[in-house]
């Protein structure tokens, strides 16, 4: 990157964003994979049941359930800025549940800048996740 920052930062969601978004072509969207956990290198210890699920079902909370996570990327440039700048639109599609039951599918849409060309969108989007993870272990701590 001759020398330069590199930044991967979540951007709010605005109403001219969103138009361009939703302007793309279907056929531009890519399905996000999600990498594979990392593999145990010592002996693999049994885990208890997991029980959170069925509690958020027995207990009829509204539970949020990912199907599926698509992106685009397209250049912006913001208005206070002069270069231009990468715009990956992560469009999260969601499905509602009660009590196992499916009220309804929710799309949200959630926007990343970044002046990195030579990463993946996943890469990017990733990054910006695992810099949520830890500004959440900090304001823990």
């Amino acid at each position: 990157m001759d020398g330069r920052i590199v930044i991967h930062f979540g951007y709010d969601t605005m109403p001219n964003r969103m138009e361009i978004a939703g302007n793309l072509g279907e056929s531009q969207w890519e399905r996000l994979q999600r990498p594979s956990k990392q593999a145990v290198k010592t002996k693999q210890r049994t885990r208890p049941p997991r029980v959170k699920e069925q509690i958020v079902v027995d207990c009829e909370f509204n539970n949020n359930v990912l199907n599926s996570e698509d992106g685009v990327e397209f250049d912006c440039r913001p208005t206070a800025c002069r270069p231009n700048y990468r715009m990956i639109v992560v469009r999260k599609n969601l499905s509602v549940e009660k009590g196992g039951n499916i009220l309804f599918d929710d799309i949200r849409d959630f926007f990343y800048i970044t002046n990195d060309q030579d990463s993946t969108k996943e890469e990017i989007v990733f990054s910006c996740n695992d810099h949520c993870h830890q500004e959440n272990v900090i304001e823990q701590l």
